[in-house]
């Protein structure tokens, strides 16, 4: 299983590093597609960014491709390498969606266009999917959610535990000084009627 999941992860993250290069290295082919995207996504962040940041988000079309492909990089050689697969993954499936949403499946002036861009935008929705499964995926090791809530329900039944075993002995010091006790009284009713 572990081979399958690694194979598995080299050929998810083949295709991010190859686009991620080609990104990098001539971002200018890729641009136009970009622009609309960028076009609405900048003025935005620009909006939403604290004031001193909003100098350094970038403006151009082919700036964010090289971000992209940055990233895509980066995410790919993580997920391949299985160093911060995850976190990989996660890179991946944000710029994903991305590429998700600059592909409109519905524009084209002929039926051959428009199917292109059905294919394109299947395909980025496709490996958007594959990378959110790889995000999550723990290699059957159980993740940190569950081991929070199996730490804490093994907690209170250890509690619970304790909470019984200290009742336990309470009743077993009680039961034991009410028979001291007895005795004691006893005792001292036998001495009070010799010395009477």
């Amino acid at each position: 299983m572990s081979l399958l999941h690694t194979a598995g992860r080299w050929m998810l993250a083949a295709h991010f590093v190859y686009q991620g290069i080609n990104a990098v290295k001539d971002p200018s082919s890729l641009a136009p597609d970009a622009e609309p995207l960028t076009d609405m996504a900048v003025p935005l962040a620009k909006r939403v960014a604290p004031a001193q940041f909003t100098g350094y988000i970038p403006e151009r079309a082919d700036t964010w491709v090289r971000i992209s492909g940055a990233a895509q990089v980066v995410g790919g050689a993580a997920l391949a390498t299985g160093i911060g697969r995850r976190f990989g993954a996660t890179v991946l499936s944000v710029v994903q969606l991305a590429h998700v949403a600059a592909v409109n499946p519905l524009t084209g002036t002929t039926t051959e266009e428009k199917a292109a861009n059905r294919g394109h935008f299947l395909r980025n929705l496709s490996l958007l999917g594959a990378t959110v499964l790889a995000s999550q995926d723990t290699q059957g090791k159980p993740g940190l959610a569950w081991r929070a809530d199996h730490t804490t329900k093994q907690l209170g039944l250890k509690a619970e535990q304790s909470r019984k075993d200290i009742s336990r002995k309470a009743e077993k010091a009680r039961k034991n000084l009410e028979k001291k006790a007895s005795k004691a009284a006893k005792k001292a009713e036998k001495q009070a009627k010799k010395l009477a």
